[in-house]
């Protein structure tokens, strides 16, 4: 039986060769070529906030041209239309973009935040009103 496709196919080398090495790697390009944030976090972080101003430029677009096109009409002045949708688009996806800053917050500390700012179970509550606060029954 061959057992080796469950073997790490990742070996330590002796170190006489690791100059020849890093050339070949630096020739090859290693795997995070071409990206200029190397953390993972911060590079998620980064993404989220570029998803976030896309979405916001989509959105922001499509509301500047459905305001811009009644403006158009109305003013008739077509020169509206661009500067609307430009200005639509810029404007919501800088504050959609800002707004997913937020979500990148670490993970213990929301979990913390919003650990806090729970409130009890409806059936704990109903559990105190009919009990009373010490587990007691209340007398009617």
């Amino acid at each position: 039986m061959d057992f080796s496709k469950y073997a790490s196919s990742v070996y330590e080398s002796d170190g006489l060769q690791d100059a020849r090495y890093a050339e070949q790697e630096r020739r090859r390009g290693s795997a995070l070529d071409g990206q200029w944030i190397q953390h993972p976090r911060a590079r998620q972080c980064f993404n989220n906030i570029q998803l976030g101003a896309k979405m916001g430029a989509s959105v922001g677009g499509c509301f500047g041209l459905l305001t811009g096109l009644w403006v158009a009409v109305t003013q008739r002045n077509l020169l509206v239309l661009p500067v609307s949708i430009i200005g639509g688009s810029v404007s919501f996806g800088f504050f959609l973009g800002c707004g997913m800053i937020i979500r990148c917050e670490e993970a213990a500390s929301l979990a913390r935040s919003q650990a806090l700012a729970l409130p009890a179970p409806l059936a704990q509550r109903w559990r105190a009103d009919v009990d009373g606060p010490d587990g007691a029954k209340k007398e009617e």
